[in-house]
């Protein structure tokens, strides 16, 4: 069946019009889709310069962990201890000098130097605290304000110091020069309020050069190991 001229026109017209409304949905779909990848790509450019300046802003060399944190405090405790001896003088291979090097002892293992030490005074304590080792130095008119006179025997010495406690001497040993230099080792076992306690004192007092040392210690700790340990110590003592 032939159309009409005028139903053919109709025809075309309505395939044109199809034709063009398919071209502008696929056309604005493209643009649709282009504005939102714009859109996605200034956000991700966006994202990324805010997440550089971050990084910019954050310098790798502060960030720490806890543990690196920790072992700085501990570096930090470390070179305070380190100052504080060198006040009062040096461990090496377990002697202690004395700063000026006047003096030496050898404190017993594992005993640390008490923060406010210096040359003059020096103090070892234990690791639980418990125990005490200390050093006296003086020169001069300070030492002869600092030294003590021993007399001869212990029975003189124990009515000198008897406090109406329990005593016992397990040491006593002084010895006099004629320049009137003296050196004296003794040690007392007492039963105090607090228990049993161990004093034993070292030292020297040289005439000639005005010099006076001493080394003491007391033990709270029970024990024979304890007392072995500052006797030995009192025995590395040496005055150069």
């Amino acid at each position: 069946m032939k159309l009409d001229k005028r139903n053919m026109w109709i025809a075309v017209a309505l395939a044109v019009v199809v034709i063009l409304a398919a071209f502008a949905g696929t056309f604005k779909n493209q643009a649709k889709s282009g504005t939102e990848a714009e859109t996605s790509s200034e956000t991700s450019a966006k994202e990324r310069t805010q997440q550089a300046s971050q990084t910019e802003d954050i310098d790798p060399d502060s960030e720490e962990t806890e543990e690196e944190s920790l072992e700085e405090d501990t570096e930090s405790q470390d070179d305070t201890a380190e100052k504080t001896g060198s006040e009062a003088g040096s461990i090496a291979s377990g002697v202690f000098k004395s700063a000026s090097g006047k003096y030496q002892i050898v404190p017993p293992q594992g005993w640390i130097i008490e923060g406010d030490s210096d040359e003059n005074v020096v103090t070892f304590l234990s690791p639980d605290g418990r125990d005490v080792l200390e050093v006296v130095y003086a020169e001069g008119a300070d030492a002869d304000s600092e030294r003590e006179i021993y007399p001869d025997t212990m029975e003189e010495y124990a009515q000198l110091i008897g406090r109406g406690e329990e005593m016992e001497f397990t040491r006593y040993q002084v010895e006099n020069s004629g320049d009137g230099s003296q050196t004296f080792r003794y040690a007392i076992r007492y039963t105090g309020q607090d228990g049993v306690r161990y004093y034993a004192v070292a030292g020297s007092y040289r005439t000639a050069s005005r010099k006076y040392l001493r080394a003491e210690g007391t033990i709270e700790t029970e024990g024979g190991e304890a007392e072995s340990r500052i006797d030995a110590a009192l025995d590395s003592l040496q005055l150069k």
